[in-house]
């Protein structure tokens, strides 16, 4: 137990860029996606504008933490965009302590108030789901029109949506493989007929049909 809080004591040499860099590289290790390591690099980007990069990493402490929460309440008015930060911040430095890089102290997210999520309304969700006509809409409103309903009728996250394969779509099941989840974990979501038939149409439609169409009304 001496020689653990020794070790956690003794000076390194390391930096906090240093600490920062490290748990980059372990979420690399660990092949969490591209998406994620940005988010962190971005988050980071804030953290060195209250603390210098240079700061001795084993100077970090729960005075250092508190100091980070004042900087970001003074800063942003949002409470979920300030626990975003801390998250990411608590994350690393958990990190940094299971390596005795950091000496041990707790670290919270500060209490937000809860609002009620606002929703569409009927009004602006039959907007939404009103299908366009196809021999005067452009291919970007069609297509805008059919991800609309998807989303709405299965609930999947947008970068599952942008991920999904024609081969992915399975029209005798009425089922889509999603490949891309948050866990990484393949998923079977069932498509209910409205969304099958929406899909079908879409198969058949051609973007170079749009551009004819077009063509055809600026000549006429």
């Amino acid at each position: 137990m001496n020689k653990k809080k020794i070790r956690m004591n003794k000076h390194t040499g390391l930096t906090l860029r240093d600490g920062c860099d490290m748990y980059l590289d372990n979420c690399k290790h660990r092949n969490l996606r591209e998406h994620t390591i940005k988010h962190y690099k971005q988050s980071y980007l804030k953290l060195f504008t209250h603390f210098a990069e240079d700061m001795p990493l084993d100077e970090f402490d729960k005075d250092s933490y508190k100091s980070y929460i004042i900087y970001l309440k003074s800063t942003l008015t949002n409470d979920i965009s300030i626990n975003g930060y801390l998250r990411d911040l608590i994350t690393t430095i958990h990190f940094l302590q299971k390596e005795e890089l950091v000496s041990q102290f707790e670290m919270k997210s500060i209490k937000v108030t809860k609002h009620a999520i606002e929703t569409y309304t009927d009004e602006e969700l039959t907007k939404i789901l009103k299908k366009p006509n196809i021999k005067k809409c452009s291919f970007m409103e069609y297509q805008g029109w059919v991800v609309s309903n998807f989303l709405l009728s299965t609930g999947i996250r947008q970068r599952s949506l942008i991920n999904i394969r024609i081969k992915d779509v399975d029209f005798d099941s009425n089922l889509v493989n999603l490949i891309h989840t948050k866990n990484r974990k393949p998923l079977l979501v069932p498509l209910n007929s409205s969304m099958v038939l929406i899909l079908q149409e879409l198969t058949h439609l051609k973007f170079q049909d749009f551009l004819q169409e077009k063509k055809i009304k600026k000549d006429h």
